[in-house]
């Protein structure tokens, strides 16, 4: 009857933190994503509205870097993690790895393109903004890269206790320690000591000694 009842609990708890990550956190980061694209794109719209550097609602780089954006927002539910490994994986089994490694948008060949160094260096921000929220959202919406974060961080800081010598001082002392309790244990003589000390003790108490 408690094993039919530790496995119900196993069970609830698991569909607990799925229920928890699929509708609860993978929702509130893809909002948190895409409420960041339009941010950025606000700001590409503002930009050209203004005029500033030359920029125009009719540029093609504008067009392309915009569109760009669109599809972002648009396909965000279906961008993770786990496509980008396994399009990494098939690549490199492929052969075409290099190939996809030196991929680039038509909006980044297109800002590359730009002659004019401020306004191409405004749009390459803009680029690396939307790349930047790209890579956060990935990482934030995928269980297997967060659980590599945290063992990652847990092994980086047991690494610097070790290097500081904590662990080393007290595997020390913990060491000295049961040596200790050994001696006393196998040494009679020692035992003989301590069981003299105490009878002296108990003599010298005068809460000890009858009235």
């Amino acid at each position: 009857m408690s094993e039919n009842i530790l496995v119900f609990q196993t069970c609830f708890a698991l569909a607990t933190l799925w229920a928890i990550w699929h509708y609860g956190w993978s929702r509130f980061v893809l909002d948190m994503y895409r409420q960041k694209l339009f941010f950025i794109r606000d700001e590409l719209f503002d930009i050209a509205a203004r005029k500033e550097h030359g920029l125009t609602f009719d540029n093609p780089a504008y067009v392309d870097l915009r569109n760009s954006l669109h599809n972002s927002i648009r396909f965000a539910h279906q961008i993770s993690f786990y496509h980008v490994w396994i399009g990494s994986f098939l690549g490199a089994f492929s052969g075409r790895l290099n190939q996809m490694r030196a991929y680039k948008s038509k909006a980044a060949l297109r800002i590359e393109g730009i002659k004019d160094n401020g306004l191409k260096e405004c749009l390459e921000g803009f680029l690396k903004r939307q790349r930047s929220a790209v890579g956060l959202y990935m990482a934030l919406r995928s269980p297997l890269f967060l659980s590599c974060v945290i063992v990652g961080g847990l092994i980086a800081a047991l690494t610097i206790l070790v290097k500081r010598g904590i662990f080393v001082s007290l595997q020390v002392s913990l060491r000295a320690l049961e040596e200790q309790i050994k001696v006393k244990e196998l040494d009679p003589s020692a035992r003989a000591v301590q069981f003299q000390t105490d009878a002296l003790n108990q003599d010298d108490d005068p809460d000890l000694c009858p009235a």
